[in-house]
Parts: C-alpha cells; structure tokens; sequence
C-alpha cells in the first residue's frame, strides 16, 4: 500500500511538471499575440496634437465636441486650455502607448525588424510585437512625427451617427467626417502637431546652423516626415549638381573674350543640355535609393481617401463604403474646365504679353535717353537697368496674382480629392508662372534677338527675384509671427493688469482667464512642466469621469506655436526652384553665369528653407511620398524645352552661320532641326541606359527577402518543434494519468 502511495505521488509530480512544461511551451507560443496587451498604458508625453476653436466659440459647443472625442474615440486622451493671448480654447491631443502601436497598425507604418527576424522594414503589427526592433521602447520606437500622424488619424476618425447636429442648425448625415465639416463652417480654427523640444534643438544644430554638406536626411524625415525630407534631398542633389555648370560657366564667363563667344555658346549649349538630361536621371536613382531606405519606395497610393472639408455636393450612397457621401458631377466641373477656366487661363496670358510688350517698350525709351546723355554714368546706369529691375518686380507681384488666380480657379473646379485639387492647382501654377516669367526672355531673344539686352535681362532677373524670395520666403513669415507674439503678448499683460483676482475656486469650464485643463486620467493628479499639482475643480459640463484644473504656470509653448503661421508645404519652393532650373537650362548658353547665381543661391536657400520651418511656420504632419510627383513631370518638360530654346539661341546667336557660313537661311535652320532631334534621340538614349533602381538597391532587396525567407523557415521550425514536443508532452501526461488510474483502480 505504501509502494503504491508512493508511486501515486511520483505521478503526481510528474504531472505538475508536465503541467509546468505545457504551460511554458503555451505561453513561447502564445508570447507573440499577447505581450502587447502588457504594453503600458501610461503617457510619455503630454501633447502629440492640438486643436483650436475659433475665437468667440461657445462653450456648450466645446463641451458637446469633447463629449463626443470621449465617446467615440476613446483612444485620446484630451486636456482643454483657454489660451490667454489669444482668448481662444485649445485641446491638447495626446494617446498612451499602446493606442499608438495599434494606430501605427491601422495606418500601416513601416517600422524595422530585429536582425534575427532578417532586418529591413516591414508594416508594423501587434501579433508580431516580438519581431519589431525595439517595439518595446516608448521613447523611440515611435517618431514624434509618427505619433502626432497617429493622433491625428484618430482624430480624424470621428464620424457622425444618426442624430447627430451642431447648435441645432447643422445635421450630420451618419458616416460623415465630423472634423472637416467642423472646420469648413469655422468651429474649429486649426490642427496642428507640436514640437518636440529636444528633437528640434538638435536638428536646428546639425541642420539649419551647420553649414554640412550632407543634409541630416533621416532626422528631417522622422521629424518633418518624407514629403518635406525628399525636398531638401532633391533641392540638396540640385545644388551639388549646379557645380558643373557652375564651373564651366564662371571659366567661360572670365576668360573667353565677346569676340570668341559664339564658339562657346555651343559648346555651353551642348553642354547644358547633357547635363540636365544626366541630372534628372540621376535623381531618379538617387530617389529610389532614399525612398528604399526609408521604406515608402513600394508604398501602394490610398485607395479610400477621405473628400476635402472644402468638396461640395450632392449626397449619395457611396458603392464602396455603403455611406452617404457627396458626389458632384464629372460633366459640370468638365464644362467650367473649358468653358471658364481655359478662357481666364488664356485672358491671362495675354495680359502677360502686354505687360512685357510694354516694359519693352519702356526698356527702348530708357537706351535711347542713356545714349543721348551719355556723360553721365550713373544715369546711364539707372536708365539701363531700373526698367529691367522693374519688371522683375512686377513679374514676382504677377506670381502672386496668379497663384491667388489658380487657387480660385481650383476653388471653383470643386474636387472631390486633395490629390486632384493638388494636381490641377499645381497644373496651372506652371502654366501661368513659365510664361509670366521666361515670356520677356523669349521676346527679347528671338524676336528682337538682341543677345546682349538678353544677357542683362536675365542677369536682372536673377538675381531680383533671388533676392525678393529669400526676403518674402524666410524674413517676413518669421517677422510676421514675432509681431504676431508681441501684438498678443502686449494684450495679455495688459488684461492681466485690468483683471481682479479670482475669488472661487468653482467655476465652469473655459470660462476663466487662467488655462484650463480636462484630465482624462480619472484618480491621477495632473503635473505641469514645473512639477506643480494643479489644484481640482468641478464643473457642470463635464462627465463624472473628467476633471477640471486651473493652472497658473506660464504661457505654453503649444499656445505660443498656435500663433506661428500653417506650413502649405514645399510647393512654393519647388516652383521657384523650378523657374531657377529653367533659367539655368535654357539660357545659360548665353549668360554662362547663371549656374554661379543659382548655386550661391541654392546654399542660402537650403539654410533658408530650414530655417522657417523651425522657427517660422507651425510644424506640419508628417506626409508620405515614394517620390516629388508632379514635379518631376515638370522638370522633365523643362529639360525638353531646353533643347529647343538652345537650339533656336544658337541660330539667332550666329553661331551656326560663323562656323558654317556657305548655308543659307533655310539650311542653317535645317540643319538645327537635325541637330534638335539628334539631341532628342541622345536624350532617350541617355535616359534608357540610365536605370531609375541602382543595381545595388536590387541586390538589397534580394538579400532583404532570403534573409526574410530563412527567418520565417527557422520560426516554422521552431514552432513546428514547440508542437511536437506540446503532442509529446500530451500524451505522455495522457499515459502517466492512465497508468496511475489503473494502480488506483
């Protein structure tokens, strides 16, 4: 009986360590789909996003909107403050961490795997938490970029239900996006992400105060984001690859004399246009090989893009969602196509040929004046050049016309997409800009074909309207928010010296001149910067699971942001940037200068660019981009329009007849047209025996997918070998069990 005891109590622990050893092996195989529920849920920081209403907004609207964020999107956590220069109520966006790595999953954020895993970016996933490089660590894993584009995305996922109505005016349809209706009828004011402090001080010393070569890349992109990041590494590839005309140019310019130009305007000629088409090839590559790196190369377009706050319609079902959504016409936004926006187009390119016509007119009047009184050098001086300076100006007011113009236009057109209204807006804005500013030069250089009022003319223009942008660009967006800052700050001290002390500690929320704030934490004190707990108050309008607190440490850095200028992102600086290469590409055969110009400006313009957006514009959500779009379609017709604009400068330049002075008129522009098109074909040629993707991006991707391949072969191994010994393990618990019942039995 003893023996038998015995042998029971051996089985028995052997079964408890069977039961041990099967709880284990569940839990290694379990591990990948349950260790991101022990992720804290804790915050890391105090604010990702802000919104702010507009001024004058009623407080019971506020509420109603903060009820509805708790609600609906549970994920945010939210803090109300009423910014004391503005008057205006701010919420403060932020989540834990655990609703960002599943808003990064939604999203379909790229992240790095662990070597082990076989290395290389991959969408990132809550099951395969483990797989991640550091998925685990709440200071880096994420960028604050990536953060404050998750926040957004939850905040932009608010949606209207049955019901649902703003102020009793205003019904939403169910599936409506709420915040972009909110904003087109001015309820709220603006969203933007917050700067990171530290990330910014570090990229404000490697970037916009170190005169590197090489551009901190991969800190632009987590902190600005792709869209901005392949601007600069374009505009930093187009500055390296001005060093060739450059030089070539300044030793053209210094040491070759008038009478042997026409030789050289040829070869400069040639010579520009191998290099632009050589440039814009390697770009491709050198976009490939950023883009591969970072990601976003292989990135699939969105193929549910939410409409514009701005699109107006007709409400719909839509076929893909099931919802009611605005739909417009195809037929009626072709007609204001042809019917209103090509003719206004046109009329305004027609007022360009007036204005140049009669700046030339003036430019004649002006030589005449400087001939007759020619002992006065520096009126001859001032009549020479005042009227070319002029029409700079003139040209750059007429920009900003005609941006206002195509933004209207586009306005009117009513897309559905921001993609759409992107395209289009972006479309006549070259159309309207190329011919406002190379019009002149083309009626100077081939229907006066006066070479040397060219020369002048375009030396002018560059350098005007290099000058103007710098200043309108980096000086006056930075000026205007400094004034902007004081103006408030200045109001605020003296309301603060007008106002009496508060007496209550109870008052309702918003409506004191201190900020306020919600805590979504409910039993969790809330600690401003200085450590200070801020004293609890109740109010009416908030649920029982919210709190209000006033605060009286100073004025916000978030609140002080709020009054920076909205970054419209990097259009503007790519059509200057576009006008420049056009200059360069076209005319420098001519002026061989111009490459020296636009190089000098392009290393002001790198550090000028980076300056406003640290310190000039409010920081904008970071935006994904495999490549520049549209503008390389543009450049593109750019480097198509330099070879015939060279050809044609080399007929009216002489250059042909001095080198082959037995043809006639007629043969000579024969013979350019042979040259044109042989061009062309070198052009293709050039541009087929180039490859967009390097040999060693492809050789990357290949290493990348066996390491992947022999990774996933290992974990099929290895969990192929946890199931065995898991059958193994049963059935030998299977057999103890049967044995010890048979003793006992």
């Amino acid at each position: 009986m003893a023996f038998h005891l015995s042998f029971l109590g051996d089985c028995q622990k052997k079964i408890v360590e069977l039961q041990k050893r099967v709880t284990e092996t569940g839990k290694n195989v379990l591990s990948r789909t349950q260790r991101w529920q022990r992720i804290s849920t804790g915050l890391s920081t105090t604010c990702d996003v802000v919104l702010t209403f507009s001024q004058g907004t009623q407080e019971e609207h506020i509420q109603w909107f903060i009820e509805l964020l708790h609600t609906r999107v549970p994920e945010l956590v939210i803090q109300l403050h009423k910014h004391r220069t503005s008057g205006q109520s701010a919420l403060y966006l932020t989540a834990c961490f655990r609703d960002l790595l599943m808003g990064a999953e939604v999203l379909g954020i790229r992240k790095p795997l662990a070597p082990e895993h076989g290395g290389g970016l991959r969408e990132f996933s809550m099951e395969e938490l483990d797989l991640f490089d550091g998925a685990t660590d709440e200071t880096s894993f994420l960028s604050s970029g990536e953060r404050s584009y998750i926040v957004y995305n939850y905040l932009m996922s608010l949606c209207a239900r049955e019901g649902d109505a703003w102020a009793d005016e205003i019904m939403f349809n169910e599936g409506q996006p709420l915040i972009r209706s909110l904003q087109s009828i001015g309820f709220i004011h603006q969203i933007f992400p917050v700067h990171q402090v530290d990330e910014l001080k570090q990229l404000k010393a490697n970037w916009v105060r170190g005169w590197n070569v090489q551009q901190p890349l991969e800190e632009i992109r987590r902190y600005f984001g792709a869209q901005i990041a392949l601007y600069f590494a374009w505009l930093g590839h187009y500055t390296t690859a001005l060093l060739f005309p450059s030089v070539v140019g300044l030793l053209v310019f210094l040491f070759v004399s008038s009478k042997d130009s026409k030789f050289y305007y040829l070869v400069m000629g040639f010579l520009s246009l191998i290099w632009s088409t050589i440039y814009l090839e390697h770009w491709k590559r050198t976009s490939t090989v950023l883009t591969h790196q970072w990601g976003i190369w292989d990135a699939p377009p969105a193929l549910l893009e939410e409409p514009r706050a701005a699109f107006k319609g007709k409400l719909t079902k839509c076929p893909i969602t099931g919802r009611l959504t605005r739909t417009y016409p195809a037929w009626r936004r072709t007609l204001i196509l042809f019917f209103f926006t090509g003719p206004v187009v046109l009329l305004s390119l027609v007022a360009v040929v007036l204005v140049t016509f009669a700046f030339v007119r003036l430019q004649e009047h002006a030589d005449a004046i400087a001939h007759i009184d020619y002992d006065s050098v520096p009126l001859m001086f001032l009549l020479w050049y005042a009227p070319k300076v002029l029409l700079a100006v003139v040209i750059l007011l007429m920009d900003l016309g005609y941006r206002r113009l195509a933004t209207w236009l586009t306005d009117l057109e009513n897309h559905r997409l921001d993609t759409e209204y992107h395209n289009h807006l972006v479309g006549k804005l070259l159309l309207l800009q190329f011919m406002n500013s190379f019009y002149s030069l083309f009626y100077t250089a081939f229907y006066l074909q006066d070479i040397q009022m060219l020369q002048q003319q375009l030396s002018t223009l560059l350098i005007t309207r290099q000058i103007i942008s710098n200043v309108r660009e980096v000086f006056l967006p930075y000026g205007q928010s400094r004034v902007r800052q004081f103006l408030l700050s200045f109001r605020y001290e003296r309301q603060k010296l007008d106002s009496r002390p508060i007496e209550s500690s109870t008052i309702p929320c918003g409506m004191d001149s201190h900020l306020a704030s919600v805590e979504t934490l409910s039993g969790q004190p809330v600690v401003d910067a200085t450590n200070t707990v801020r004293r609890r108050i109740s109010s009416p309008h908030l649920s029982p699971r919210n709190s209000v607190t006033i605060d009286e440490s100073p004025i916000t850095p978030q609140e002080l942001e709020a009054t920076l200028l909205p970054y419209d992102g990097p259009d503007d600086d790519f059509l200057e940037m576009f006008i420049q290469f056009g200059y360069v590409s076209m005319f420098s055969c001519v002026f061989p200068a111009a490459g020296v110009l636009a190089l000098l400006n392009n290393l002001i313009e790198i550090r000028g660019d980076a300056f406003k957006l640290t310190a000039s514009f409010q920081r904008p959500f970071i935006q994904s981009a495999n490549d520049i779009g549209i503008w390389q379609l543009a450049m593109s017709f750019m480097g198509y329009a330099a070879v015939i604009v060279n050809v044609g400068l080399l007929n009216v330049s002489g250059a042909v007849q001095d080198l082959f002075p037995q043809l006639d008129a007629a043969q000579s522009i024969l013979l350019l047209v042979v040259v044109e098109h042989c061009i062309f074909v070198l052009y293709y040629a050039l541009a087929a025996l180039i490859p967009d993707t390097p040999s060693s991006v492809l050789h990357q991707i290949a290493k990348l997918e066996h390491r992947r391949r022999e990774a996933l072969r290992t974990l099929e191994r290895e969990s192929m070998r946890e199931y065995r010994r898991h059958r193994s393990s049963s059935r030998t618990k299977q057999a103890d069990v049967q044995a010890a019942n048979e003793i006992s039995g």
